[in-house]
């Protein structure tokens, strides 16, 4: 009796056509799961660096219980200017930049209308590394030699109905609990990959947000490194940095870059802790 795979293989070689349109649906199929698999990587890959270099970092520092408790009481988790902080995040290879940022909300008026706001102050400097997924979609950017100069969420400046060179009135509450307005100049409208977050967004030079808030300090440092694949490792290194250079130690719930978790930290608030971006 002659054996099944002999048979097959005869079978295949009689039927040369069809084993010919067999075998090619057969590639096609594995080309087409190839170039899916493919561009649902790129997909991700591409959402991971764009929210990274439009507004989170690959590593973001902060003092411990900002993220929990930070939108109810934001002035409580005020990072102060510290040189050993900063060189000791200098100190680290991989950073490129250290971005300060400072979160507030508001109000913005422009004529007859006022609307609500969500902000925050950067320096402009330090953006250019930062944001290079926030697209300046009319105007410029900020800049260092323009200190009055805002950029605002193309959809905040539609609702407002405003535009590049139109002055608005920026109203917020200070940290001893009065109200605190400051005027400038909107020097460019922004886009990124997120309506919502363009809808109410806007973005001052973080002297500005100072003085707005009346506080000096910022309530994070955002950090920009040469390779997201190196987040980890730096995050280690600051945690571990950290709990040296401080009485209370810096801990964080690390993760891989491509995961989305929040950190936790324990003991004291006078510490910082350092959490990966997503």
């Amino acid at each position: 009796m002659m054996p099944i795979t002999v048979l097959a293989l005869k079978n295949v070689i009689r039927q040369r056509r069809r084993s010919l349109i067999a075998l090619l649906a057969v590639a096609c199929g594995i080309a087409s799961l190839i170039l899916a698999s493919g561009f649902i990587e790129w997909n991700l890959w591409f959402g991971r660096e764009s929210t990274i270099h439009s507004q989170l970092g690959h590593v973001r520092v902060f003092k411990a219980g900002y993220l929990e408790r930070g939108t109810s009481d934001p002035f409580a988790y005020i990072l102060k200017d510290n040189p050993d902080r900063l060189r000791l995040i200098e100190d680290q290879p991989q950073v490129r930049a250290i971005a300060p940022r400072l979160s507030f909300n508001g109000l913005i008026s422009h004529g007859d209308s006022t609307i609500s706001f969500i902000g925050e102050g950067v320096s402009p400097d330090a953006e250019q590394l930062l944001s290079r997924s926030l697209t300046i979609v009319q105007g410029e950017g900020l800049a260092t030699a323009a200190p009055k100069g805002i950029i605002v969420g193309q959809g905040l400046a539609a609702n407002l109905g405003v535009g590049v060179g139109d002055t608005v009135v920026l109203l917020a509450n200070t940290a001893t609990g009065g109200v605190n307005a400051v005027e400038v100049t909107v020097r460019g409208l922004f886009a990124t990959i997120t309506k919502a977050y363009d809808d109410s967004a806007l973005r001052v030079p973080i002297a500005i947000a100072r003085q707005l808030l009346r506080v000096a300090g910022s309530h994070s440092y955002a950090l920009v490194l040469d390779k997201t694949e190196n987040t980890d490792a730096v995050l280690v290194s600051l945690r571990d940095g950290f709990a040296i250079k401080h009485s209370s130690s810096c801990l964080g719930t690390g993760w891989p870059t491509s995961t989305t978790r929040r950190p936790s930290c324990s003991r004291g608030r006078s510490r910082c802790c350092a959490s990966s971006s997503p």
